[in-house]
């Protein structure tokens, strides 16, 4: 089977997701706040650690650091994960990532 097919049919026919049928970006903070308060409880919490994980990328993306390899792979693997461990694993990711930034914070390199 070729890859690029397979590619092509999930970006049409993606699987069932935690945020499926919810806007793509909601720019105000309020406007996004309430949508993810009137979530059930696992997409919230779900919404909540997605919102983090950007967060935090975005951070090191603005001081150059690269997300570490075992993040990425990390990564890859929430889409087949069941929704429970999804959350756990996107817990931990946010964790290594914080604790990447606060690494970072240490160097003087990252002082302000």
């Amino acid at each position: 089977m070729n890859d690029n097919n397979s590619s092509d049919n999930r970006k049409k026919n993606p699987g069932t997701g935690l945020l499926d049928g919810l806007p793509p970006v909601i720019e105000d903070p309020v406007e996004f706040q309430q949508m993810v308060d009137s979530l059930p409880e696992e997409k919230r919490k779900y919404a909540e650690l997605a919102t983090r994980f950007a967060k935090l990328w975005e951070y090191l993306e603005s001081k150059n650091l690269p997300l570490p390899l075992d993040v990425v792979r990390a990564m890859r693997e929430l889409p087949s994960l069941p929704a429970g461990e999804r959350l756990e694993q996107l817990e931990n990711i946010n964790a290594a990532l914080l604790e990447l930034e606060t690494d970072a914070g240490k160097d003087p390199q990252f002082r302000q």
